[in-house]
């Protein structure tokens, strides 16, 4: 039964995680940028969709897998650790495409370059108050910390939903930005929304104890899917310009 919790959670994310980036693919305007661009990009959105699951998964227990709060604050680290090593990979292979890059930095500096740089630096920012010694000091209350650190994170998801619509390659157009518009407003609600809800049936009986390590085996599918997807895609993409 506590094999079954997991399991059944990684199922799910890896589904989610199919359907986001097929979707990315299918509605995507341009055929292809080139491989390694198209890694870049779809590099990006593996930390879009890692950041995106963050809002569902926040590290407050679920009623299902009905394991203890350690594997949810767990898991959660986890994808922190996820998001920043996709925004690396993303950053490294656009300047190994592009080396030039850089230089879009320098004033005027564009839109898509400003919000990137904006996300990057919540991401830092958000990550860096949420190592517990700076938690501690920063932060007198777990009440305080939990707000700022959901400020945080919003403003973080919303850089980062208009760096990737800015871009306009991969997400352009009406309705995939319509589209990616709700998905975000919704993360964004699900946190609150979830607090606010009627709770539902409690199974019976006690939280799984021990189950913090199954945090790794779930994250283990999110990250495996987030390297192979950006590559797999790219081939795909470029398989179908020929």
């Amino acid at each position: 039964m506590i094999v079954a919790g997991w399991a059944w959670l990684s199922r799910r994310i890896a589904y989610a995680f199919l359907v986001f980036v097929g979707a990315i693919l299918l509605l995507s305007p341009v055929p292809t940028l080139g491989l390694l661009w198209d890694v870049s990009m779809l590099c990006g959105f593996s930390a879009l969709f890692v950041l995106l699951q963050m809002f569902a998964l926040t590290g407050r227990p679920l009623s299902t897998p009905f394991y203890e709060g350690k594997f949810f604050i767990r898991l959660h680290e986890y994808g922190a650790y996820m998001l920043l090593a996709f925004v690396a990979w993303h950053i490294g292979f656009s300047l190994w495409a592009e080396p030039q890059l850089l230089e879009d930095l320098l004033p005027p500096i564009t839109g898509v370059m400003q919000t990137g740089v904006v996300a990057a630096t919540l991401l830092a920012i958000a990550t860096f108050a949420s190592l517990p010694p700076v938690r501690r000091a920063a932060f007198g209350t777990a009440t305080l910390f939990r707000r700022s650190h959901s400020v945080c994170a919003t403003l973080l998801l919303c850089a980062s939903g208009a760096h990737a619509w800015l871009a306009g390659l991969r997400l352009a157009g009406f309705w995939p930005s319509v589209a990616f518009a709700a998905l975000a407003g919704g993360a964004v609600a699900l946190p609150w929304a979830s607090r606010q809800a009627v709770r539902p049936h409690r199974p019976p009986g006690k939280r799984a104890r021990d189950t913090a390590r199954f945090a790794a085996p779930v994250a283990m599918v999110m990250l495996s899917l987030g390297v192979a997807l950006p590559f797999l895609g790219a081939a795909l993409l470029h398989w179908r310009a020929w």
